[in-house]
């Protein structure tokens, strides 16, 4: 029967640095959009419209203006927002603005404030923002009156994107390395702009990577903000619920990328259940080695360490927490007991039997969540991930040349609507290009 994957999502694994590029623009084209026939295309998600008004931020080297946060959020993209809005300013004007939170503070026509976030002057300004369409990192930036507005996505680093996205409209920054940045100096003049910005990334997901960007050279502060400022500063932790080491214990929390030993410690479980494990003690068995009896334990385990995280990280206080990944052990080795063989062989891939798994392991928690006494705690599209990578990369679906599709032997192996892919793909020779003939059989 033929059957198509309903879902996937391809998150890129630590090993690829986040990038930033930079790209000459025809004399033509501006930062909006682009030119067709001479008429000027602007970009809904990229509108960085400012007008001149006849007010100043800074006039003669002098500022009456304030920057407020939410005295409710103390949160990092907050937190740095303000830090980099007073920092990068001062170096550039000499200027350093003072702060407050919006205790008792409400909109005025006469208040002059730099406001961050979902402040009290935003609530009471009249604007409305529809930060769902801003994803995590998407920017509003607006000023109403005398005040100017940043404003970031529901729940993610969009409060400090603003503040960038600011900074390079009104004094060019632009960051390039970790202490090497372009930027205005000796500036005495900024005049108020009307602004009505729009910017929401084209990459939902851009993670922080690995090298300077994780873990910048010294503790300075420019090299610490290097990630940051190439909006490069989302962590996986942020989206996935992650295990804990020891039951009913909230400060053992595992990791989010291989973390089956988290789920199931051999310590606990090994000498009751060695079905659990491959025969090798190197991965986990997926079918506990075909006993029905131990694989429903083993699924059950597994489910009440979901339930337990998803009491600990509830919606209201962890809103992005919105996957579980069972990930494999950092290794080549797969289980080859009977029982998986069998269903590797059928299948035609070791991933088989953890999509089996996890399918299991979201029937019951889906269940959990559609119980109306578990509501406080249930998720919307909650998914359950396992990792494509390594000797589970390979998809356990055939290839049909006459339909030119992928077809399923059966509706066992059909991945839930809430059963996710990770793809981590490895063995890509990365000194040549995705297209080249040493890559065809990954690529494939």
């Amino acid at each position: 029967m033929k059957k198509g994957i309903k879902k996937l999502v391809c998150l890129i694994l630590a090993g690829i640095a986040t990038l930033s590029f930079a790209a000459c623009k025809p004399d033509n084209q501006d930062s909006t959009g682009g030119t067709t026939g001479g008429i000027e295309q602007v970009n809904p998600n990229h509108d960085f419209t400012a007008t001149e008004t006849r007010d100043w931020i800074l006039k003669n080297g002098r500022s009456d203006y304030t920057i407020v946060v939410p005295a409710d959020d103390m949160s990092t993209s907050t937190s740095y927002a303000r830090v980099e809005l007073i920092t990068l300013f001062k170096e550039a004007t000499g200027v350093e603005l003072p702060w407050t939170t919006d205790e008792n503070l409400t909109h005025s026509s006469t208040g002059k404030y730099l406001s961050i976030g979902k402040t009290n002057l935003y609530k009471t300004s009249g604007l409305s923002v529809d930060f769902k369409v801003l994803r995590d990192d998407g920017v509003r930036i607006i000023t109403k009156d005398k005040t100017v507005y940043f404003l970031g996505g529901e729940t993610g680093n969009g409060n400090l994107n603003a503040i960038y996205d600011f900074l390079q409209m009104t004094l060019n920054f632009e960051a390039y390395y970790l202490d090497c940045y372009e930027l205005d100096h000796d500036v005495r003049n900024i005049r108020l702009m009307n602004y009505n910005v729009t910017d929401i990334p084209d990459i939902p997901f851009r993670r922080q990577g690995t090298g300077v960007i994780t873990n910048p050279i010294t503790n300075e502060y420019n090299d610490r903000m290097f990630g940051y400022r190439m909006r490069a500063n989302t962590s996986y932790a942020d989206y996935i619920l992650q295990p804990h080491q020891r039951w009913g214990d909230i400060s053992s929390p595992g990791g989010v990328n291989h973390n089956s030993w988290i789920c199931l410690p051999k310590d606990e479980y090994m000498e009751d259940y060695p079905e659990f494990y491959s025969q090798l003690g190197n991965q986990l068995c997926f079918t506990a080695r075909g006993n029905k009896e131990k694989y429903e334990v083993m699924v059950d385990t597994v489910f009440r360490k979901i339930v337990q995280s998803l009491r600990w990280y509830t919606p209201k206080s962890h809103p992005k927490k919105n996957a579980f990944m069972l990930g494999m052990e950092d290794n080549l080795d797969w289980c080859d007991c009977d029982a998986c063989t069998e269903i590797i062989e059928y299948y035609g891939a070791n991933s088989a039997t953890i999509l089996r798994f996890c399918n299991d392991l979201s029937d019951k928690v889906q269940a959990w969540m559609a119980d109306p006494a578990n509501a406080e705690y249930a998720r919307e599209d909650f998914d359950i991930m396992f990792f494509a990578y390594s000797s589970a990369l390979l998809a356990p679906f055939q290839y049909n040349e006459e339909t030119q599709q992928y077809e399923a032997r059966d509706e066992g192996i059909i991945p839930r609507k809430n059963v996710t892919i990770f793809l981590a793909v490895s063995g890509l020779d990365h000194g040549v290009g995705v297209d080249h003939e040493l890559n065809v059989e990954v690529r494939d």
